[in-house]
């Protein structure tokens, strides 16, 4: 399909969705994007493998392949939670909980580090919580929605062999999914989301 987007570049799209203080997201202008940064710095300390989750206090969290490291900005680190083995992405919930993909599991880690796996998705790769809070995974052939309070994992998306998911992420203004595949040349596809983000026609 089109990856064009539709509509005035500073749409909100779902007006009734809030971060996580409760304010209304934020009037996204396609128009007036900042500039990109001038300057980097590595941050001595801190690891990362295929994700990076950041704290409320500003910290960052990523895998080294054995542990989960928490990072500051001045390279003062410390091991979050030991023996995690390789982990590879990560995103986090609005409270703080990080989810990530171990093996074939999708697991939570509370920010006491407490882990429970959340469900079973073979070859899990991509993985982003999503504005309802639900968590959404691609395995390479298929995504799936993890519902963390109800226990339920449910094929989102079945592009039948179209494609082959590897990465995704919502739009800024919440109509849309992106989902970068592995195949078929590292084409992007777009996909329409109705009020329940559930996905509209073909990507």
């Amino acid at each position: 399909g089109s990856t064009a987007e539709t509509g005035s570049p500073s749409s909100t799209g779902h007006t009734g969705i809030t971060g996580d203080t409760g304010s209304a997201l934020p009037t996204i202008d396609c128009l007036a994007i900042p500039a990109s940064p001038v300057s980097f710095n590595i941050v001595p300390g801190a690891k990362g493998y295929h994700g990076l989750v950041f704290t409320d206090a500003g910290t960052v969290i990523g895998s080294d392949n054995n542990s989960l490291i928490q990072s500051d900005a001045a390279g003062a680190w410390s091991v979050f939670l030991p023996g995690t083995g390789s982990m590879e992405q990560l995103d986090r919930m609005p409270d703080g909980t990080i989810v990530g993909i171990k093996g074939g599991d999708i697991v939570s880690i509370a920010p006491t580090g407490a882990t429970t796996v959340l469900g079973s998705v073979p070859n899990a790769y991509g993985i982003r919580v999503g504005p309802d809070e639900k968590i959404y995974v691609a395995d390479w052939n298929r995504i799936t929605r993890i519902d963390p309070v109800l226990g339920t994992v449910e094929v989102w998306l079945d592009p039948g062999g179209q494609f082959s998911p590897k990465v995704l992420d919502f739009s800024v203004d919440l109509t849309k999914m992106y989902v970068g595949s592995i195949s078929q040349g590292g084409n992007v596809y777009v996909i329409d989301l109705d009020a329940n983000f559930d996905p509209l026609g073909n990507p």
